[in-house]
């Protein structure tokens, strides 16, 4: 990822595996601070242990399904300004370029 998103937050729902998890690394590595979301803390705490942790990365453990989680997430990574929430592969903005979110290994 060439972009530089320092200063930014994102939050990341299926951050705990996959390609949710490639996305969080992605952009903490370029700067962003990440908030990892996933159904269970415990797969999020996996998530955050595979990174080593770090004062740019926090949990945000929620299961999506339930009618009020998604509010939960969201205020749980509200610490900064939020680019966008991204599903496990998607899109994002910043400064009003949509920036495609590519393959990750």
């Amino acid at each position: 990822m060439t972009a530089d998103f320092a200063g930014t937050v994102a939050l990341v729902t299926g951050a705990g595996r996959r390609l949710g998890f490639a996305i969080v690394r992605a952009l903490h590595e370029s700067g962003a601070a990440v908030a990892l979301n996933d159904r269970t803390s415990e797969a999020v705490e996996i998530a955050l242990a595979r990174l080593g942790g770090g004062d740019r990365l926090c949990a945000a453990p929620a299961d999506l399904a339930a009618p009020d989680r998604p509010a939960l997430a969201v205020e749980q990574a509200a610490a900064g300004t939020l680019i966008s929430p991204l599903p496990g592969g998607g899109y994002c903005r910043a400064e009003n370029e949509a920036i495609r979110i590519g393959n990750f290994s």
